[in-house]
């Protein structure tokens, strides 16, 4: 059972970051050294890295549109841009009507919401819940750029 455990986590974890974790992970779990407190570290380090991620296509995002576009966003639209990041988010990318464009995610964890409350890729501004505050999570969240 160990083994197929370990086998999981390293068809899980294919980038080498994740790799190793995985390699540690399983070398911990045959030995039968992983507890309770090993799977939330284990967690909490899968949280880390997934908001990580969104920061890095967030600006891999807001680089490919405003290199494609060159500041012409009338028309622009989340299959025009053809991106793939962002897996498992609910998002959209719109003209802002004042010269630029606007990225909106819909049902952001709150630890999420809180990376975008300070304009990141160079965002001029950002509106969270319609002028709220970030919430534990199902957080709307809009990223203006120019």
């Amino acid at each position: 059972m160990l083994k197929n455990l370990f086998f999981v986590f390293v068809l899980f974890f294919s980038f080498s970051a994740k790799s190793q974790m995985a390699d540690t992970i399983g070398a911990m779990g045959i030995q039968g050294e992983l507890t309770t407190e090993g799977y939330e570290a284990i967690n909490q380090g899968q949280q880390a890295f997934s908001r990580m991620k969104f920061q890095q296509d967030l600006g891999e995002v807001v680089a490919e549109i405003q290199t494609t576009y060159f500041g012409n966003y009338g028309g622009i639209n989340k299959s025009a841009i053809m991106y793939d990041g962002f897996r498992g988010m609910v998002w959209d990318v719109k003209e802002d009507g004042e010269g630029g464009f606007f990225l909106e995610f819909n049902g952001l964890d709150g630890p999420t919401c809180f990376i975008t409350k300070s304009n990141p890729a160079g965002a001029k501004k950002t509106e969270i819940n319609s002028g709220a505050d970030c919430m534990a999570s199902g957080n709307n969240v809009k990223i203006f750029y120019n």
